[in-house]
């Protein structure tokens, strides 16, 4: 059977998949939940086709060679430098007497942990960005091909090095500019920490950086359907507690870099689901809103 010029041809070989229920419809809590469950949901439907499986694999070692070079330039340039410097002061406290050895000892431990943490925390945040960007293009294609799983056609765009090299440049750009809207509050928010508003700030801090987050998955998906930043914005404190609990998971996954394949699936589902329940703005054409309206009322 033909198609037309402006058709897409059917995914051949595949399982159509259903999409979940209406998270929107519970309560805070409930919606929170929905967040969290949407998230663990990425690696099962990753595991289900083999197609993801494999687009996943790129983007996870990538990920995992940024973190392990993060960690060792931050070894070599921060803690062994600290290490050198702390320890001629130790030999001269030694002629203090055994207490204030000890003292110093425990003193230049805790400095030395304090900078591994520090040299942690920024690889792994570092890890996250730079994969981000350059991982573009698997990301792109992880989620076109979650999207012609639950629509039952191809999505995806003819390959192009013009196209990729741009959507590098579109998501470097993204990156910064989300990076300076969750620094306005966060470093705020920060500063209050170390006040007496710190019982409030910090839990608020907390929420932000799990907004953050999830903002920095689902935005894949939107900013292909969804042109407008503004747009973008408004849908994600339109459903605080769902993103909330989204991005709750995707913070604890940063720690284990090579997962950011998972939430990218999952955001796509998510902003899926989202879409057939007419929550989010999209550039899909309303048969391919109707088709997934039809198979999440299926479930």
């Amino acid at each position: 059977m033909s198609t037309s010029a402006g058709e897409k041809k059917p995914v051949k070989s595949i399982r159509v998949r259903f999409l979940p229920e209406d998270p929107t419809k519970h309560g805070v809590v409930g919606r929170f939940g929905q967040g969290l469950r949407f998230a663990l949901g990425g690696l099962g439907l990753v595991f289900s086709d083999a197609t993801l499986l494999m687009l996943s694999l790129v983007p996870m070692l990538v990920h995992i060679a940024l973190l392990a070079g993060f960690l060792v330039v931050g070894g070599n340039v921060v803690v062994e430098p600290l290490i050198a410097w702390l320890d001629p002061q130790s030999a001269a406290a030694a002629t203090d007497g055994a207490v204030a050895e000890l003292g110093r000892a425990v003193w230049s431990g805790a400095v030395v942990v304090l900078a591994w943490v520090a040299v942690v925390g920024l690889a792994l945040v570092s890890a996250v960005v730079v994969g981000s960007i350059v991982c573009d293009p698997f990301y792109d294609a992880l989620s076109e091909r979650t999207e012609a799983l639950h629509l039952g056609r191809d999505v995806g765009a003819p390959f192009s090095l013009g196209a990729v090299v741009a959507g590098i440049g579109r998501e470097l750009t993204a990156t910064v500019v989300r990076l300076l809207v969750y620094g306005a509050v966060a470093v705020p928010l920060w500063v209050l920490a170390f006040t007496p508003a710190g019982v409030i700030a910090t839990p608020l801090s907390l929420v932000w950086t799990w907004l953050f987050f999830a903002w920095e998955f689902v935005a894949r998906s939107m900013m292909r359907h969804a042109p407008s930043a503004t747009g973008r914005v408004r849908v994600l404190f339109a459903h605080k507690a769902l993103f909330t609990g989204f991005g709750a998971v995707a913070w604890l996954s940063s720690f284990l870099p090579f997962t950011a394949p998972l939430l990218v699936v999952a955001a796509t589902r998510l902003y899926l689901t989202l879409l057939a329940e007419g929550q989010v703005p999209t550039t899909l054409p309303a048969a391919d809103v109707e088709r997934l309206r039809v198979r999440a009322s299926t479930v």
